[in-house]
């Protein structure tokens, strides 16, 4: 186990010079200055690992993630990420609609990030790279308030692969919506932040016009359909109320695409929602199984795409005040709730036996 001092204390200085010969003493809390202590120090071990994962407290693993993310890495793969779900679910209507969230990430949308010419990110556990990597990009970024976002953008920037297995590593969600405000906002910011980082906006790739579009369709999905959804949704539902009573005004052609575009959105994303949820899924009764549906619908989980337009606005707001980074650990609470429905499934690409 490796105790994290503070700024300063025991071998702070000679990790800071290591790290990029970074010379700052004044590091925030959070994840990312955790990892780079554990990384760069020379109390730790790491370093003379050929591989590394990280992963949250909470977690848990399907044992075969680590066979085919090292095989994944042996085939010359720079990062292998697993996907994300959660497992308390059933809690209420709150963390129902959460576990939505990662079933559509996972399946829907990381997907297309893993091809070269798309900015991906990494996800905060289940990501595994050779040693060697954090010290060619730089490490993670301790001035971000999500340091996985960082990594994978600064990682995708300079060149390297990322490739996606489809085993699923059970986490939990929020449990009360003050948490919920506070994790979506660190979110939002993190991602925000990216857009003008140096490493991004600097970036030739980034500067085609088709990865911009693909960096706004994929990693800032959420934040903008929460915005899009906000003037669709009402706009939608009043056009619909005119038309009929028999006095459907003309809404204007923005507002028309607005809607439209919000409506096959949401059509597609409702799609993969249930198709997804049935294959991630197991659970406990039937009764419970009913329950969790009825909280988890595509009605439900439109007006939940709405509430995000909070924490963006407010992560919105940071960015252009300049806010300091603030790092805050999320509380979580919970119990194993529902597993795997069925033996996960592996790309073909990575199903070889990795070398003794």
């Amino acid at each position: 186990m490796i105790v994290i001092p503070k700024n300063g204390e025991k071998d702070w200085p000679e990790v800071l010079k290591k790290w990029q010969n970074n010379t700052t003493t004044d590091l925030p809390f959070g994840k990312g200055r955790a990892l780079l202590y554990a990384y760069y120090s020379e109390l730790s071990e790491v370093r003379k690992a050929e591989a590394i994962s990280v992963f949250d407290a909470e977690d848990i693993v399907d044992p075969c993630l680590f066979k085919y993310a090292i095989a994944g890495l042996e085939d010359g793969y720079d990062i292998i990420q697993g996907k994300i779900k959660y497992r308390n679910g059933s809690k209420g209507l709150l963390t129902a609609l959460e576990a939505s969230e990662p079933v559509i990430w996972s399946n829907l949308i990381y997907p297309h990030t893993s091809h070269p010419n798309v900015p991906f990110q990494v996800l905060g556990p289940a990501y595994f790279f050779k040693t060697s990597l954090p010290a060619e990009i730089g490490g993670w970024s301790p001035f971000t308030t999500s340091e996985d976002v960082d990594f994978g953008f600064k990682a995708w920037s300079l060149g390297k692969q990322l490739a996606l297995l489809d085993v699923y590593t059970s986490e939990l969600g929020v449990e009360t919506i003050g948490s919920w405000f506070k994790q979506r906002r660190r979110w939002a910011r993190g991602h925000q932040k990216a857009i003008t980082s140096e490493y991004l906006s600097g970036n030739t790739k980034f500067a085609t016009l088709k990865n911009r579009l693909n960096f706004w369709t994929y990693s800032l999905n959420s934040q903008l359909m929460s915005i899009i959804s906000i003037i669709g949704v009402p706009s939608g539902i009043y056009q619909l109320i005119l038309t009929i009573t028999g006095n459907a005004p003309n809404l204007g052609l923005i507002m028309i695409t607005i809607t439209i575009f919000n409506l096959l959105h949401w059509v597609y994303g409702s799609y993969y929602l249930i198709n997804s949820t049935n294959k991630v899924y197991i659970f406990n009764s039937k009764r419970e199984k009913l329950l969790f549906y009825a909280r988890v619908n595509p009605i439900a989980t439109l007006f939940y795409s709405m509430l995000w337009f909070i924490p963006v606005v407010l992560a919105i707001s940071d960015v252009i005040r300049r806010r300091r980074i603030e790092w805050e650990h999320t509380p979580r609470e919970g119990e194993l709730e529902f597993l795997p429905a069925r033996p996960e499934r592996v790309p073909k690409s990575l199903t070889r036996e990795p070398e003794e």
